[in-house]
């Protein structure tokens, strides 16, 4: 996009895409934790592709989004320690005001934003009122605090590092068969796993024939 003036552009660019999480009970933190990091890591230039194939496209040759109608949107800005630090800039008490109308139409019915500020991470959740009573987002955001608790304390319990496929492999690999994979090998003294390739073509006509 060589010739799109952005020199008096106020703000920063981000990507917006859609991320469905499958979440099931008896898997646990461990296993959720590693999906939802596997998840993450596989979406191609952190999803920035979608937003082009959605707004570049000519409607009759994109179905993207035509059915999509997510209703939480989760923004996260970031950590703002490193400009702090410099004195670069500092956060004002002065609140911003709504970044929207009112009368708007809400384009999600929640609308997370999270950051972290000297080591503290900070959310806020926009919603419409008419919609939600105040007592449900305090107890949401209550309930959210806990599991996020839950989560750090999982981690701090950890002696070692979990590694999951993205960390050593180049290619997709489902995460329940390189846990499998992983056990294998610790069970038969052979080591940690480093790294992991495809066949060549000539292997995988060697593994064809044996």
């Amino acid at each position: 996009m060589d010739d799109v003036d952005v020199t008096r552009t106020v703000g920063w660019f981000t990507s917006i895409y859609p991320v469905v999480f499958e979440l099931k009970k008896a898997e646990g933190i461990s296993y959720w934790v590693k999906s939802f990091k596997e998840k993450l890591r596989r979406i191609p230039n952190k999803g920035v592709g979608y937003g082009m194939l959605k707004y570049m496209t000519p409607a009759e040759k994109s179905s993207i989004g035509s059915g999509m109608l997510p209703e939480i949107s989760f923004n996260y800005l970031g950590q703002w320690n490193r400009e702090m630090d410099t004195g670069a800039m500092s956060m004002s008490e002065l609140s911003a005001g709504l970044s929207m109308s009112p009368q708007s139409e809400r384009a999600y019915a929640l609308d997370i934003a999270g950051s972290v500020i000297d080591g503290q991470l900070t959310l806020s959740v926009t919603y419409d009122k008419q919609e939600y009573r105040e007592s449900t987002m305090q107890a949401l955001l209550a309930n959210y605090k806990k599991q996020l608790l839950s989560v750090v304390a999982h981690c701090m319990q950890q002696s070692d590092t979990e590694l999951t496929p993205s960390d050593v492999c180049s290619e997709p690999m489902p995460l329940v068969t390189f846990d499998k994979l992983r056990k294998q090998l610790a069970s038969s003294g052979s080591g940690e796993m480093v790294s992991m390739y495809p066949l060549s073509p000539m292997q995988e006509g060697m593994l064809f024939q044996a």
